[in-house]
């Protein structure tokens, strides 16, 4: 066996193994899931630093920051997972 043939194996391989390792974290969890996922733990972070907001009774402004980082959290989460489907669709045609 050649060294040249021996080197394209080796390198055929390596690729194999680097498919089968992003296919295994692809599958374990979409990017779709967990960045929003962090950036929901972000919030909760960022709830918990902010409660003197809502003791001093700033209600609205509490709340009104959850709740539109939550719609901005959602729309990431839907928008992300229609683009990962958009993009499989592309591959596979």
């Amino acid at each position: 066996m050649c060294h040249h043939h021996m080197r394209y194996t080796a390198i055929i391989l390596y690729k194999h193994q680097t498919t089968i390792t992003y296919t295994y974290l692809h599958l374990a969890m979409k990017k779709s899931t967990w960045l929003p996922l962090l950036l929901l733990i972000y919030l909760a972070i960022m709830c918990y630093i902010g409660r003197a907001e809502f003791y001093a009774g700033n209600y609205m402004f509490y709340f009104g920051i959850i709740g539109a980082t939550l719609l901005c959290i959602i729309l990431l989460h839907i928008f992300l997972k229609r683009g990962g489907t958009i993009g499989r669709r592309r591959r596979q045609s």
